[in-house]
């Protein structure tokens, strides 16, 4: 599930696994990441 999210940040913002890995975890640890039926979902940042 979250290989794609490390792809995509590689790919997409040119970040390395370990620096994907951390942007995911401080994500999800803040409850900004969380998963629904097997996605990664996202909450609505901008609004604080």
């Amino acid at each position: 599930m979250y290989e794609q999210a490390y792809t995509i940040l590689y790919e997409e913002e040119d970040l390395n696994q370990p620096a994907a890995e951390d942007i995911i975890e401080r994500l999800y640890m803040r409850g900004y990441l969380y998963e629904v039926e097997g996605k990664l979902r996202l909450t609505d940042c901008g609004s604080e």
